[in-house]
């Protein structure tokens, strides 16, 4: 028996209707209750109005927690509409999508947007998530303090609280939908819909997005071409800290990696590699912790040995996003560049040079030529069942 459905524009005193958009979709009823109320109704009586069956959605008792579909209606109690039904919790914020280049926050900026996926820019020493201090909540739930503060420095505030500032008027926030180490600086994605950050995280999961990432670390390594490191990562106590380390049991956790530049001490303090790793799984720690379990930390990295310097110097610099549909088998061509007038059927490609010292960041010339030495390799180490 087909749900009756409300008529989608009331008139009167009749209760107000709240039609799902497509970016809104798969999103809770409690949840867009919240946003659509802009987070002024306690989320007590939210669960009252649900329980009482005066929340309705196409016409039916609605569930605090069931999924919502595009186009849905739902049905808010007649005096819901007092509340500022729809209206921005910004009335400064606009809906447009940020451009590359634009400053969301302290230590997030807009690098780019391929298809339905935003690219950012994340500073050394921004968490992706919030922790401690002002990064207790996100969006309009944020402490006044930190939602009134232009004087906020990288550090301050989280990517996810961020974002949630940044499109607080818009139906859909978008939130990391990977982890990047608050000390790491790079690119971060982040889907612009439930749909993106759904498809997202189905592509890091299979492997269908690449990641590569600059680093130097104390020490020469001993291997010249490139070479695949697997281990099994898990947290284990060091020094009176627990931190994810190698060991016999554990996360599998595989990297590609290929020696670009070997640096006697000075820009450097110690002598040191420059590698190009290709990340192959998505272990918390897992450059870190690889690296120094082969004796050679990364520099600024203290916790594994590293030697101390200003900023840690790993740097997530460029990430391939196949295009919708694509397949996602780690020996398919390359994506195209951002930009190309084939992008959007071939995928995108994001780079970023890493803001270090101008004699310790390679060409891109270089880079570009190391990826397709360590594609090649991996590609054969599949082949090989590897």
């Amino acid at each position: 028996m087909t749900p009756p459905r409300p008529d989608p524009a009331p008139a009167g005193n009749a209760p107000p209707l709240l039609e799902v958009s497509e970016a809104e979709e798969g999103m809770r009823l409690l949840r867009f209750l919240q946003r659509r109320l802009l987070d002024e109704t306690p989320k007590s009586l939210l669960h009252k109005w649900i329980r009482s069956g005066q929340v309705r959605v196409n016409g039916r008792r609605g569930a605090p927690f069931a999924l919502l579909a595009a186009k849905d209606l739902v049905r808010l109690p007649p005096f819901a509409s007092a509340r500022k039904t729809g209206q921005s919790p910004r009335p400064d914020a606009g809906g447009d999508l940020p451009v590359p280049g634009a400053l969301l926050g302290p230590g997030v900026r807009v690098i780019g947007i391929c298809e339905d996926v935003l690219v950012l820019d994340k500073a050394s020493g921004v968490s992706c998530h919030p922790g401690g201090g002002l990064r207790g909540k996100t969006g309009a739930g944020l402490p006044r303090q930190a939602q009134n503060a232009p004087g906020s420095k990288p550090g301050d505030l989280s990517v996810a609280e961020v974002l949630s500032l940044a499109f607080a008027a818009s139906p859909y926030i978008p939130a990391p939908a990977h982890r990047l180490d608050r000390r790491s600086s790079g690119l971060l994605l982040a889907g612009l819909s439930r749909a993106a950050a759904a498809r997202l995280q189905t592509l890091f999961k299979n492997g269908g997005i690449r990641k590569y990432y600059l680093a130097w670390c104390a020490g020469f390594v001993p291997w010249e071409g490139p070479l695949l490191l697997e281990d099994r990562l898990a947290k284990r106590v060091f020094g009176g800290r627990e931190i994810m380390s190698a060991g016999s049991e554990g996360q599998r956790a595989v990297c590609a990696a290929l020696a670009l530049r070997r640096r006697e001490p000075g820009s450097v303090p110690v002598p040191a590699t420059l590698l190009l790793l290709r990340l192959l799984s998505g272990r918390k720690h897992q450059l870190r912790a690889q690296l120094a379990a082969r004796g050679f930390p990364l520099i600024g990295d203290g916790l594994r040995g590293g030697p101390d310097y200003p900023v840690l110097l790993l740097h997530a610099h460029s990430l391939g996003i196949p295009a919708r549909g694509a397949r996602t088998d780690p020996s398919r061509e390359r994506p195209a560049v951002c930009g190309d007038p084939s992008a959007q059927e071939q995928g995108c490609e994001f780079r970023l040079p890493p803001p270090w010292l101008p004699d310790l960041v390679p060409d891109e010339r270089e880079i570009s030529g190391a990826k397709k030495i360590l594609d090649a390799h991996v590609a054969a180490c599949g082949q090989l069942g590897i």
